[in-house]
């Protein structure tokens, strides 16, 4: 006689189904996403993401700290000028810290961009007809140019403004906009000094809210041609001479970009993707030298403000000709 084997428990039925579920979902063309991989992998790569959130989003908090030192306080007669137009210390604060935060959670953003959802909505009337020509970032045009990127920092600052200037109307009627951050820091290391020694705590507060609430889509569209367009350039040298179309060793660290690389890859291999004529960078030898010398130049530049940014916050100095001196 032939034993009945009793059906698996309910709740083991639904972790074989989980098991067995098929990578991503039949009848939809997209690339790979987070809610595809397994629960343990799943949490590795958060908590991945989690530690790049916190290191990019330092590095830009330095980088802002030098590009505001560089506009507002090179000389006595700008630094007198600024003081003179914002003349009450927490708005000139607000608009130092403030801009700091927002980019800090723009940055957060970015990171963690495409965690679940694709493919982005329809683009409506206002993004069509207005965004397009504005040249606001936007994931739902998918065909948006370099100068979208160009001019990103400026719209993020301009959809985050309302939020700011309503939270700014609360702390002037509420007369809590300057409020000491006082914190013992003599024992902390200069590296992690610069976190907790800050003026105010309300301004990086209000600037990283306001990205979440204000400046949410277009750092979401950021993020989405800043992807697309690196995949397209890569894709487009690998086609031009004839290579492999495989994504590069530095995408292993960001898991969403090499998957969305393959996807984009299979669709250009079967036909359903054309590169065009129309491309990021022409692949003559001359400009594959000149566009390697420019990346170059754009990478020193950007660890020089991270640098000058580190110095400026940990030490509240900074001198042109002894930019080693700490101190």
């Amino acid at each position: 006689m032939t034993a009945v084997t009793a059906p698996p428990p309910a709740r083991r039925r639904g972790l074989l189904r989980r098991r067995e579920k098929p990578q991503g979902r039949p009848g939809i063309d997209r690339p790979r996403l987070l809610s595809d991989v397994r629960w343990g992998k799943r949490i590795g790569i958060l908590v991945a993401l989690a530690v790049g959130g916190v290191i990019l989003s330092h590095i830009v908090r330095y980088q802002w700290a030098a590009v505001y030192y560089l506009i507002t306080q090179t000389t006595e007669t700008v630094n007198s000028a600024w003081h003179a137009f914002l003349s009450v210390d927490w708005q000139r604060h607000l608009a130092r810290y403030g801009i700091e935060g927002l980019f800090t959670g723009a940055s957060v953003l970015v990171i963690f961009y495409g965690i679940k959802k694709w493919p982005p909505k329809p683009a409506g009337w206002w993004t069509t007809h207005v965004k397009r020509y504005l040249l606001i970032p936007s994931d739902r045009l998918p065909d948006q140019s370099l100068w979208c990127l160009a001019v990103a920092p400026l719209w993020i600052v301009i959809y985050a403004l309302p939020w700011g200037i309503a939270i700014t109307l609360i702390l002037t009627w509420t007369k809590t906009g300057d409020q000491p951050l006082t914190l013992d820091t003599s024992h902390i290391s200069p590296l992690l000094r610069s976190d907790l020694e800050l003026a105010n705590w309300q301004q990086p507060l209000i600037g990283f809210i306001t990205a979440f609430l204000g400046a949410r889509r277009v750092v979401k569209g950021t993020a989405f041609h800043s992807q697309r367009l690196i995949i397209k350039q890569s894709l487009e040298g690998k086609v031009a001479h004839g290579r492999e179309l495989l994504p590069p060793a530095w995408m292993r660290l960001f898991p969403y970009l090499r998957w969305r690389y393959q996807w984009s890859a299979a669709r250009v291999t079967s036909g359903a993707m054309v590169l065009g004529t129309n491309r990021v960078w022409a692949h003559q030898a001359a400009q594959r030298r000149f566009h390697a010398a420019m990346f170059a130049l754009g990478v020193l530049g950007l660890a020089y403000l991270t640098y000058m940014g580190w110095h400026i916050l940990t030490y509240l100095d900074w001198s042109f000709t002894h930019p080693f001196r700490l101190g």
